[in-house]
């Protein structure tokens, strides 16, 4: 399961994409922190945008998540301007 197939049209954040998965899991904060070994305190600061969460932690939600990166490619480039033509 992808998270991309449920993205919204407006681009999110990282974490909020992070965020929005954990919700649409369905899965209780109980059962991920012991999958995950991430306090369910630390789950529900997390999701409600209250905490952020270190790399580690972030790896194993993804983990858990069945979760993918996919870089997209930008329509600036380096300096911030958009390609001429």
């Amino acid at each position: 399961m992808g998270y991309k197939k449920n993205m919204v049209k407006k681009q999110l954040r990282f974490m909020d994409q992070i965020r929005a998965a954990l919700v649409e899991n369905g899965d209780t904060r109980y059962a991920i922190s012991k999958a995950t070994g991430i306090p369910q305190s630390a789950l529900s600061r997390f999701v409600h945008g209250k905490a952020t969460m270190r790399e580690a932690a972030l790896n194993r939600l993804a983990e858990y998540l069945k979760l993918e990166v996919v870089v997209r490619a930008s329509k600036r480039n380096r300096a911030g301007q958009r390609p001429a033509g």
